[in-house]
């Protein structure tokens, strides 16, 4: 699990490769406005 707010961090992770972790890391940050639109989106109203 990310954390999206302020800075990008790690909250969590379960059976992860420190590889697995980057990559995952460099995807969020990639994608940062585009899961912050679909989280603000999904949750409004």
């Amino acid at each position: 699990m990310f954390w999206l707010e302020s800075a990008i961090e790690l909250d969590q992770h379960v059976g992860l490769s420190q590889r697995e972790i980057h990559e995952a890391l460099r995807l969020v940050e990639e994608h940062r406005d585009d899961i912050r639109n679909a989280w603000n989106t999904h949750f409004s109203g």
